[in-house]
């Protein structure tokens, strides 16, 4: 855990506010995040510790590890 916390406070994604509903259009603040979640970097780090050769994912938030050394060796699959 102290690695997949570590590896998340360098890799915080982005937040975005709005303030109207896609769907209804009604007026309302909230917000929405993208990026890696702290479980996405705990299966990245599962991954790699049980050598496993690759990863197959509907999450485009693992696009992140492609460009990282460390997940270097693990093939990322985004369907």
């Amino acid at each position: 855990m102290g690695d997949v916390y570590d590896y998340s406070k360098k890799h915080f994604g982005m937040i975005k506010k709005y303030f109207r509903c896609r769907i209804c259009r009604n007026f309302f603040e909230h917000y929405s995040y993208r990026g890696l979640g702290w479980i996405d970097i705990m299966h990245a780090h599962l991954a790699l510790e049980l050598c496993a050769d690759g990863v197959t994912t509907a999450d485009k938030g693992f696009k992140d590890f492609r460009s990282d050394p460390k997940f270097s060796g693990l093939s990322i699959t985004i369907i």
